[in-house]
């Protein structure tokens, strides 16, 4: 596969909640990405480069999903 790997974030991802049996707590996302920032794996230009997680449009969400499931 060519290009770079990179990893898609952005903070407003921690202000959503699947529910409480979810394993991907907005706490967990969380600290996932500042234990993840403070080891080097991502940015501090040793690490992975973090790029912003733009909101999709229904359009583009339809590429994937169902009508009834968006």
């Amino acid at each position: 596969m060519a290009g770079s790997a990179c990893v898609v974030f952005d903070k407003s991802l921690t202000g959503y909640n699947f529910g409480s049996d979810h394993p991907m707590s907005p706490m967990r996302v969380d600290l996932t990405m500042r234990l993840a920032e403070s080891l080097g794996v991502v940015g501090g230009g040793t690490g992975l480069v973090t790029v912003n997680a733009p909101i999709a449009s229904d359009d583009l969400i339809a590429t994937v999903h169902s009508g009834d499931l968006i």
